[in-house]
């Protein structure tokens, strides 16, 4: 979440960052990363608290969209004071996933979804969509983690 949060910092809003690697295609990609309360969202339970996604289209930095989001659960002691350093009363007055989540597909589109570990992110976000009612990822995507 750090590299997406100091792009999103250094940047003039608008202007946009020139990304110059050729091997990038001429396309719409999303880079996204989530925070999440665990591992599971179906065995455990766990749910998103963070979403950051970063625009690049045509290879220029563009839009971005951040939000947390109300788990509707308590964040485990672990997650709170080692990856989110947050306490859990930060949460409960942000909106529920399936009140931003028609914002966050807005943004998504028919991008290219791009993570550093897609395994992981990519099924959650679908699982939690699905679990409030929506139709799971469809989008092509590609993982940094090498």
């Amino acid at each position: 979440m750090q590299f997406l949060k100091k792009a999103i910092d250094i940047r003039e809003v608008g202007k946009g960052v020139v990304y110059n690697k050729s091997s990038l295609a001429k396309k719409r990609y999303v880079v996204f990363d989530l925070e999440t309360t665990g591992l599971s969202y179906n065995k455990h339970g766990d749910r998103i608290v963070e979403i950051a996604c970063l625009e690049i289209n045509d290879r220029i930095i563009g839009n971005h969209f951040h939000t947390y989001v109300n788990p509707e659960r308590d964040i485990p002691s672990f997650i709170r004071e080692h990856i989110l350093n947050l306490p859990n009363e930060f949460f409960k007055d942000k909106k529920k996933f399936h009140e931003i989540y028609s914002d966050l597909m807005n943004f998504i589109s028919d991008a290219t979804l791009v993570a550093h570990n897609i395994s992981f992110d990519y099924p959650f976000l679908s699982n939690q969509l699905q679990g409030i009612g929506k139709q799971p990822l469809e989008n092509k995507f590609i993982c940094t983690l090498r």
